[in-house]
C-alpha cells in the first residue's frame, strides 16, 4: 500500500548537454566476393556510447523537504533514468536505421572504389532461440 504524506514529496528538474553514439560493428561483418561481386552481410546497428556531459548539469525546481530531502543517490537514479530516456527516444526517433543507412552508404562508396561492380549489402538477422 502506497500512502502519500504531505511535504515529503521529492522533485526536481534536470537541464544537460549529451549525445547518444549508434554504429555498426564492421569487425563483426561477413564478406562473401566473387569476381567483381562483393556480398556483405552487416550486422544490426546498436547503440555505442550514450554519456551526460556532468558538468553540464542544472538543477532546477529543486524541492526543499526537511523530512525526505534530495540525496545523491536521487540525482544519480535520475540521472541513469534519464540515459534509459535518450537511447528509448533516439531508437524510436530512427537512430539505428539511420546508423545502419550510413554503414552501408560508406561501404558501398568503398567498394565502389575497390572496383567491386555488384555490391550487395544485407543486414544480418538474428532468429530468437527458444528457452
Amino acid at each position: 500500500m502506497k500512502i502519500n504524506v504531505p511535504l515529503t514529496e521529492k522533485s526536481f528538474l534536470l537541464k544537460y548537454n549529451g549525445y547518444i553514439k549508434a554504429g555498426v560493428d564492421f569487425e563483426s561483418m561477413k564478406v562473401d566476393v566473387s569476381g567483381k561481386d562483393i556480398h556483405i552481410s552487416l550486422p544490426r546497428a546498436r547503440i555505442l556510447d550514450t554519456m551526460i556531459d556532468e558538468k553540464s548539469i542544472k538543477v532546477y525546481n529543486e524541492s526543499i523537504n526537511a523530512f525526505n530531502p534530495l540525496t545523491i543517490a536521487d540525482y544519480n537514479k535520475a540521472i541513469m533514468k534519464e540515459k534509459e530516456n535518450m537511447v528509448s527516444g533516439a531508437i524510436s526517433q530512427g537512430i539505428l536505421k539511420d546508423a545502419s543507412k550510413q554503414a552501408e552508404m560508406v561501404l558501398t562508396a568503398i567498394m565502389k572504389d575497390m572496383g567491386f561492380e555488384n555490391i550487395k549489402i544485407t543486414q544480418e538477422i538474428k532468429i530468437p532461440q527458444p528457452q
